[in-house]
Order: structure tokens, then sequence, then C-alpha cells
């Protein structure tokens, strides 16, 4: 009689019963890696972004003081030198400005940014007209409009302060989460690690099982045939590869050792009644010649 066990791994060879939980855990072990390493890029991503902001914005200011600079030299001293570096900073000013979006959003940055990007344009405005107003001698016009260049020049230093700070702590916001996916990672990395080793542990057990659990039944009944016991329970090839074509073998020869032994008997028992037939015979010609 044959029965059935369900294994694991059913129809692959040794090998690749061994190589499967070991690539298995490593592709999961990669899997979260990757995750991890692209949240935390991600995280620095943004880090760059903010970093990149601040140097634009030191950048800006630079060139609004040197436009500031230049504004008041020319006034006072109408120089060419004054003029020249005046229209050097415009045009940078003017560059930065076109840089900037207007869209309107809710994110506070962008309101800063937008409030920024009027006044300066207002900004440049006036100091345009200021500067026509010191080519054409009208005194009372250049010197109105830079009252208003310098009230909104403090106004655009302000509000580049406080779109710095608001940098600050998105950088001291995005420095705080790196620091904590990095306390992330070697958590998981340590997690990581023990779960691999856990599941390849337990994949291999598996694994192994399923090639030396068979093996050993066969020896069990190795064991048994040896002893003369043909009569045992036989078991399907537990799958398809090497020792399930060893087990087909081993059933095949125990069919086979019993079919021979049953024809040994079966010849055997003929000729016992053989003799036995001959022996009656032999009994009652003795008894007709004694008659």
């Amino acid at each position: 009689m044959r029965r059935t066990k369900k294994q694991w791994f059913p129809g692959r060879a040794i090998r690749g019963k061994l190589i499967l939980p070991v690539m298995l855990t490593l592709a999961v072990c990669l899997v979260i890696n990757l995750l991890l390493i692209g949240r935390i890029n991600g995280t620095m991503w943004n880090m760059d972004q903010v970093y990149g902001t601040n140097v634009q914005l030191e950048e800006t200011k630079r060139i609004l003081a040197n436009l500031e600079e230049s504004i008041y030299e020319y006034l006072n001293v109408q120089n060419q030198d004054a003029f020249r570096q005046y229209s050097e900073s415009t045009r940078a000013f003017e560059e930065i400005i076109a840089q900037i979006d207007d869209t309107i959003t809710d994110q506070p940055t962008r309101a800063i940014e937008r409030t920024f990007r009027r006044l300066g344009i207002t900004y440049l405005a006036l100091a345009d007209e200021a500067v026509k107003a010191k080519q054409s001698y009208d005194v009372e016009t250049y010197k109105k409009n830079y009252e208003e260049i310098s009230r909104i020049y403090g106004y655009l230093i302000s509000y580049m302060e406080g779109m710095d700070a608001l940098r600050f702590r998105t950088n001291s916001q995005n420095y705080e989460t790196l620091n904590l996916y990095l306390r992330y990672l070697a958590f998981f990395v340590t997690a990581v690690l023990v779960f691999a080793a856990g599941s390849m542990m337990l994949l291999l057990y598996l694994a192994i099982g399923s090639i030396t659990r068979p093996l050993e039944n066969l020896a069990q009944k190795a064991e048994l045939v040896s002893q003369g016991n043909w009569d045992i329970p036989l078991e399907d090839p537990p799958s398809q590869d090497e020792v399930g074509t060893v087990t087909a073998a081993f059933n095949q020869m125990v069919a086979s050792i019993n079919g021979y032994v049953d024809e040994i008997r079966e010849n055997l028992q003929r000729e016992l009644e053989m003799k036995e037939r001959e022996l009656a015979m032999e009994r009652r010609l003795k008894d007709a010649q004694l008659r």
C-alpha cells in the first residue's frame, strides 16, 4: 500500500532546493534596503534643494545690496562707473525676479516669494524713474523716488530674512527627518539581518528536511527489507528530484523482489504438491503388491 505525504519544494532538484531559499531571502533584503535608501535619498534631495535656495538667497542679497549702492552713488555723483554697476546689478536682479514662480499656492514660502517678486518689480521701476530723473536734472522726482526706493529696499531685505528663517526651519526639519531615517535604517538593517538569518535557517531547514526525511524513511524500509520483511508499505516518490528517483527505484526493486519471492513460493508449492502426489501413488502401489 502506498501513501503520499505533502512535501516542500516539490518538483525541484536538490541544488535548486538549497539555492532557492537563499535567493528569496537575499531578494527580500535587497528590496527592503532599496526602499530605505530611496527614502533617504529623497530627504537628501530635499536638503540639497533647501541648501541651493539658501545659496541663491545670499546671492540675491548681494546683488540687491550692490544695486542699492549703485543707485545711491549714481544719484549723488552721476558717474559712468556707478551707472555701469547699476545696469549690471539691474540685469542680474531682473533675472532673479523672472525665475520666481508667481503661481498662487498655500505654501508660506511661495507666498513670501510672490510678495518679494512684486516688490522687486516696483523697486526696479522706481529705480529706473529715479535714474532718468537724475539724467534730466529733476531733483525733486529722483529724491522722492529714492526715498520710496530705500523704503522698499528695507521691505525686500525683511522678506529675504523671513525666507531665510523659513528655509532654515525647513532645513532643520529635513535634518531631523534624515536623522530619524538613519536611526530607522540602523534598526531596520538589524531587523532585516535577524529576519534574513531566521528566514534562511527556516527555509534551509525545510529544504534539507524535504531531502533527508524521505532518505530516512527509505533507510528504515531498507532495514526492514534486509530483515526479510518484504511486505512493507510503499510510498509514492515525494518529489521529482534525485531523492524521488531513488525512492521510485527502491519501490520498483521491492516490488520486483516481492514478485520474484511470490513466484518462488508458487513454484515450491507446485513441486510440493507433485511430490505429495508421487508419494501417494507409491503407497498405493505398495499396498496393491502386498494384497
